[in-house]
């Protein structure tokens, strides 16, 4: 049997009719029921394959303030480094308006390689600058150094001031108030064919997710023409990516929390004006620095309101 070439079946530890066997032997049954051998394992090669080449970056370490700094890391998915993070400037939390710089060192895991890499090309995410040596087979650490900008705080309350050019309207007209903060709007169409919409820019860094509702005020002027009193009866509001986009609005990007309405009584428009302070509550996940947000009230034409103290709050 030496040398010669057989075809069968191999069974660790099991010998005929399932017996045990030596840890050293095998069983091998060859074609079936034909001759069957009990072997010695004498020696066993494993042919090792290529180190596979290094590609998860570092994410999940950008400063953001009030957040514990992150000191241990393991890339995302399967395990090919682990990694120990100090940083420049120590601190138990994050503070606002600091920049920090994290040094990075990077450990492979067993079947991987940081040959490859280039110099000053490791992934990090939200890293302003990166700084890293080209990687190596032979190398089983890599050195990052990574620079972040000043760590955002949370967003500030913000109060709206319009200029001119911030507030238009569709079968509105519109008037900025005296001090900025609000607008008057006549409408010329009843119900849903009369709308408003107004600019909103944020801070740099700031966005409109960084906010999760908003206050404003609006005052009932005097009621439209026709038998309906001209009241106020329903307020919508939707936030669009650009002033060309803007169309009459639905409930979408933000959402009424409570219920408002009022209708005054006598026939061709309300007799008083009516004061409601109103909140809505912004939905989660638009990221833009400047959006319109759009405003329509049911009313039947011809009546006025005013829109003011529109206030952005940062309630987590």
């Amino acid at each position: 049997m030496i040398n010669n070439v057989c075809r069968g079946t191999v069974f660790p530890k099991k010998g005929e009719n399932g017996a045990n066997l030596p840890t050293e032997y095998l069983w091998f049954q060859g074609r079936p029921n034909t001759a069957a051998w009990q072997l010695k394992i004498l020696s066993i090669t494993v042919e090792k394959g290529d180190d596979i080449k290094i590609t998860a970056g570092v994410t999940g370490i950008k400063p953001v303030a009030g957040e514990t700094p992150v000191t241990t890391l393991a890339s995302p998915g399967y395990l090919q480094y682990t990694g120990t993070i100090t940083w420049n400037p120590t601190a138990a939390t994050f503070a606002a308006g600091t920049a920090y710089t994290a040094t990075i060192t990077l450990t492979k895991a067993a079947g991987y390689t940081f040959a490859g890499i280039e110099a000053d090309k490791f992934p990090v995410a939200g890293a302003a600058t990166v700084t890293n040596i080209a990687g190596t087979a032979e190398a089983t650490t890599l050195s990052i150094t990574a620079t972040f900008a000043a760590a955002a705080g949370a967003a500030s309350d913000k109060i709206l001031t319009f200029a001119e050019g911030d507030v238009k309207g569709t079968a509105t007209t519109v008037t900025i108030l005296s001090d900025g903060k609000g607008y008057r709007a006549v409408t010329s169409a009843g119900y849903g064919g009369a709308w408003t919409y107004f600019k909103v820019t944020f801070d740099p860094g700031l966005k409109l997710s960084d906010y999760t509702k908003i206050d404003y005020t609006v005052t009932g002027i005097e009621g439209g023409s026709g038998t309906d009193s001209g009241g106020y009866k329903e307020g919508l509001m939707s936030v669009f990516a650009s002033e060309e986009t803007v169309a009459s609005p639905s409930v979408s990007n933000l959402v009424f929390t409570e219920t408002i309405g009022w209708q005054a009584t006598g026939v061709g428009g309300m007799n008083s004006p009516s004061t409601h302070t109103v909140t809505v509550k912004v939905q989660p996940g638009t990221d833009l620095n400047e959006v319109w947000i759009a405003f329509r009230v049911g009313g039947t034409a011809g009546w006025t309101y005013e829109l003011s103290n529109i206030k952005f709050y940062n309630v987590k």
